[in-house]
């Protein structure tokens, strides 16, 4: 039997983003597979209309971003996650493409 993964994300007032991840029959790493692939893929989707010759560099910056993400959640309340400027902007945007795609 396969397992179950469902993941929630809302924004709530203040702009907090909340994530909400319930597994049945799964494992901790399975959970975090799909989490990584399904926000790489929404990451990817909202770059789709890069030109080619900036698209490295975009992933470069993502990357990075994620990198101080997860440092920043590592070393404080890693039950709070705060998203500013560029980053911000960012993340709205992929929230905002995300939901017009479970729309359809």
């Amino acid at each position: 039997m396969k397992g179950t993964i469902e993941i929630t994300v809302r924004t709530v007032p203040g702009g907090k983003v909340l994530t909400n991840v319930k597994g049945k029959e799964c494992s901790e790493e399975d959970v975090l597979k799909v989490m990584t692939m399904g926000f790489c893929g929404m990451a990817a989707s909202s770059l789709r209309d890069v030109p080619q010759r900036l698209r490295g560099q975009c992933c470069k910056e993502f990357g990075k971003m994620m990198e101080g993400t997860l440092l920043d959640l590592l070393n404080s309340n890693p039950a709070v996650q705060r998203f500013e400027g560029k980053e911000a902007a960012f993340m709205t945007e992929l929230l905002t493409r995300q939901g017009e795609v479970q729309d359809q």
